[in-house]
């Protein structure tokens, strides 16, 4: 039952975050603030999931940028040997811009097979941020509610110890003021000479 009601709390969430444009949360510092004492193993999991995704985006990106480059070299080499002749050196032109344009087919297939790939990456990545963020909120909301309840319970033993502490300040109040009466009726009925006797007696033996 338990089990049934987070997934549908987490599909009902994941509808909604779906409207939103989300941060790539892995790369927000606050994100990993939320998780002081270590994160869960299901984040752990979600996380790298996460991480593994952007990181092969980034490694599709740079290997499109790369082929790119390698195709304008080899039309800037074709457009350089564009003039052939029967001769040895026209023949030799020849052969290497067959080989060139070769490899621009192998290019070109290799560029439409990482763009497909790539294509499908970000709504990988998008569902992937969002499955962490849901888990996320829960994980979060139940410490909350956690939270919630011991500080309920801190503020209850505040109010005891509040009243304890009104109390015991009271009862501090009246000793001293009943001592304040004992040694000022002593000191008017034996003088000063006799109480000073006493407080050095007192202050001696009675620690």
């Amino acid at each position: 039952m338990i089990f049934m009601k987070k997934k549908q709390t987490r599909l009902h969430f994941e509808g909604l975050l779906q409207k939103k444009k989300l941060p790539i949360v892995i790369l927000d510092e606050q994100w990993h603030a939320l998780f002081p004492k270590g994160k869960p193993s299901i984040i752990v999991s979600l996380e790298k999931k996460l991480n593994d995704l952007v990181k092969l985006q980034g490694r599709y990106v740079s290997e499109i940028k790369e082929l790119k480059t390698a195709k304008k070299g080899l039309m800037n080499g074709i457009v350089a040997n564009m003039e052939v002749d029967n001769s040895p050196e026209g023949k030799k032109k020849e052969k290497k811009l067959d080989k060139s344009q070769k490899l621009i087919v192998d290019i070109n297939e290799k560029l439409k097979e990482v763009d497909n790939e790539l294509a499908d990456i970000p709504y990988q990545i998008k569902e992937a941020n969002e499955n962490l963020i849901v888990e996320g909120m829960n994980i979060c909301y139940e410490k909350m509610s956690d939270n919630t309840k011991q500080i309920k319970e801190l503020d209850e033993k505040i109010i005891t110890m509040r009243d304890e502490l009104k109390r015991m300040v009271i009862e501090k109040q009246e000793m001293e003021e009943e001592n304040a009466r004992i040694y000022s009726y002593m000191h008017d009925i034996l003088g000063s000479e006799v109480i000073e006797l006493f407080d050095q007696y007192y202050s001696k033996h009675k620690r």
